[in-house]
């Protein structure tokens, strides 16, 4: 059993090694304010009496568990995404299923038209694409906080009110990225962390500055933000037009049988469909459209990788 907080959290990292880097890190974290908040504690009750300091946190930390009990523990009662872009992905590397399952014969495997058309009736598709376009609004925001934050600190830094304010602004950052994380966990399936880094207790208000800047997450999350705007404006526009493309495209025939109008206007007047084309417009519409969920799959999963790497302490 380790006897000091930093042997701790290295057995603890080795414990969980191959496990999401998400969940190692909120293990890590709570692991150590925890061990931290106990170390404070016996150290003031037995300040006097030193010598018996170092027992009690040993028995502190058997009471919190060994590094392999508490990574068993967080193995166990880290619930994978019920649905999200990862409900068909493979178990996480050292994480091993609660039933073995065989291998899927040849005969079981979908087939390649279900395979293709089966992300029409995949709930984690229609999450994603709500995230798509609900970046749109979260990058707008988190962009004019960050720019704004920025800005204003900088001009409040002369001043003896920009210390305060330039604190509190790291802290609104640090509290954003960890909401957005669990925007990225419910809609794309994505293990997120669920806690921050508490600064470490009795530190004043420049140590607790300096504990921010050296997170190196605090510069990826403020640049995740802002990047996050033009991502989410690309996000929003290419999933309307094209959904609202293959749509238009499946309603046409429709609308032109029953106007006589197909409402194209090309050159200087309405363009009428030929009929034996109206229905190619129709599958060619359906085609479009399921296409398109598909990219919106992919761009949910390359999306929370992105978040994942700028958002989560991969170290």
């Amino acid at each position: 059993m380790a006897r000091d907080i930093d042997t701790y959290l290295r057995e603890l990292r080795g414990a969980l090694e191959g496990a999401d880097p998400a969940l190692v890190q909120d293990a890590l974290y709570d692991a150590e304010e925890h061990l931290r908040s106990e170390l404070a504690s016996i150290t003031e009750r037995f300040k006097d009496r030193p010598m018996e300091i170092a027992g009690e946190f040993e028995a502190a930390i058997g009471r919190y568990g060994s590094p392999l009990e508490v990574a068993a523990a967080y193995r166990g009662a880290d619930e994978a995404p019920a649905v999200g872009l990862q409900s068909t992905a493979e178990p996480a590397v050292g994480v091993r299923p609660a039933v073995e399952l065989q291998p899927a014969s040849p005969l079981a495997r979908p087939g390649l038209w279900r395979r293709f058309f089966g992300v029409v009736v995949d709930t984690g598709t229609y999450l994603a694409l709500a995230y798509l376009l609900l970046s749109l609004v979260t990058g707008t925001v988190f962009f004019t906080i960050v720019v704004t934050g920025i800005s204003v600190s900088g001009g409040f830094l002369i001043l003896i009110i920009g210390i305060p304010f330039f604190l509190g602004f790291l802290a609104v950052v640090r509290a954003l990225s960890l909401a957005e994380g669990r925007i990225v966990e419910k809609l794309l399936g994505i293990r997120m962390p669920r806690r921050s880094r508490s600064e470490p207790r009795g530190t004043g208000l420049g140590d607790r500055i300096r504990f921010w800047m050296k997170d190196r997450r605090t510069w990826t999350a403020m640049l995740y933000m802002i990047l996050l705007l033009p991502l989410g404006i690309a996000y929003f526009t290419l999933s309307v037009t094209g959904l609202a493309g293959g749509l238009w495209l499946v309603v046409l025939p429709f609308v032109q049988v029953a106007t006589g109008h197909s409402y194209v206007d090309i050159g200087d007047g309405w363009y009428q469909f030929p009929v034996w084309s109206l229905p190619l417009l129709v599958i060619a519409g359906v085609l479009v459209i399921v296409l398109m969920l598909h990219l919106v799959r992919s761009i949910g999963r390359a999306h929370g990788g992105f978040a994942k790497a700028m958002l989560v302490r991969l170290d």
